[in-house]
């Protein structure tokens, strides 16, 4: 004679220790999926869902764990010889941890005590949109929340529109919505404070990079006008060591044709899109400045700087310094993703 015997009857014998003959997962599937399905039975609008509980593991007693669910309320929930446990992979339940996630779907007792079929520790369900990809962990934007999900070989694989799941990731994109399932690390809390420090230094380093170009291009403009369109430009330019440099007649063409390059890099630098290229040739026009005021306080001391306005001092360390101030400047730009 063959007897049927329901979920219910199964897990109570089972919760008693009256029968162990069944598998671990005949009962409860562990894929992580089956945590977020819908309940076996559709509770009253504003009631719990009996056959579910979810909260973190705040004790265990032999096969009894406590559970505080993230509502306030506290669950008793019960293992059984056929309790199925997933923990980033099939396993057994001496893996759970005080402190762990846990989401469990099962059948009350006669006592309301619910048994698990599946329990499923420290599973994550996110929807996210990818924003960069490694060899080993993906960058994701959960809602404006960053999140780094960890590869594990052997173990994550991808589905795409429907297809079966596969190790191959190459298909991933970024700027692609994805929905993810894993687990998260309880103990690595400290962590988020830590990565979320480094991306807001990262970010104001980047708001300061996407500056510089600003600040160079209006710096260079300014010293072009000069040298270019400026009444006195010839007088300037026989002031600085450029006619010891380049010869008396050429002094000054000489001294128009750096406005003309200042005033070249300087409108790139502050029109879009926004270059690398750009940054870079104004780290070698400050080299250049650099060197060739190095070069006069050496060779001709009294020459003045030709840099700004019609002073006629001698070059000092302030205009050094200032050369170096530019130098260092341009080199924060070139370091920039976006224009300002």
């Amino acid at each position: 004679m063959t007897t049927t015997m329901d979920r219910r009857s199964l897990l109570t014998r089972a919760a008693l220790g009256a029968t162990g003959l069944v598998a671990a997962s005949a009962m409860g599937s562990l894929a992580p999926e089956t945590a977020f399905a819908a309940g076996s039975q559709f509770p009253e609008p504003g009631q719990p869902d009996p056959n579910f509980a979810e909260g973190l593991i705040t004790g265990r007693n032999s096969d009894l764990l406590q559970v505080q669910g993230s509502d306030g309320r506290l669950h008793r929930i019960q293992l059984t010889g056929v309790t199925s446990v997933w923990k980033l992979r099939p396993t057994t339940i001496d893996q759970a941890r005080i402190g762990d996630g846990l989401y469990a779907r099962g059948v009350p007792m006669p006592d309301g005590t619910p048994a698990a079929e599946s329990v499923w520790i420290n599973i994550v369900n996110l929807t996210v949109s990818i924003e960069s990809i490694g060899r080993s962990a993906l960058q994701l934007d959960h809602n404006g929340q960053k999140v780094v999900g960890y590869v594990q070989p052997g173990l994550t694989a991808a589905v795409y529109n429907g297809t079966p799941a596969v190790s191959d990731l190459s298909m991933l994109t970024v700027g692609r919505h994805a929905q993810v399932i894993g687990a998260w690390r309880p103990r690595s809390t400290s962590r988020p404070s830590t990565r979320r420090t480094e991306r807001e230094a990262a970010m104001f380093a980047q708001q300061v990079a996407a500056a510089q170009p600003l600040l160079i291009g209006v710096l260079l403009l300014w010293s072009s006008y000069g040298k270019v369109a400026g009444r006195h430009s010839a007088e300037q330019a026989r002031r600085t060591a450029l006619p010891r440099l380049v010869g008396e007649e050429r002094a000054a063409p000489a001294y128009r044709v750096v406005g003309v390059v200042e005033a070249v890099i300087g409108s790139a630098l502050l029109l879009p899109p926004a270059w690398t290229v750009e940054a870079v040739a104004a780290v070698a026009l400050a080299v250049g400045f650099t060197g060739y005021l190095v070069y006069a306080k050496i060779v001709v001391p009294e020459a003045s700087c030709g840099c700004l306005g019609t002073s006629a001092k001698p070059v000092g360390r302030r205009a050094v310094g200032r050369a170096l101030l530019l130098l260092a400047t341009a080199l924060i730009a070139t370091t920039a993703n976006s224009g300002w």
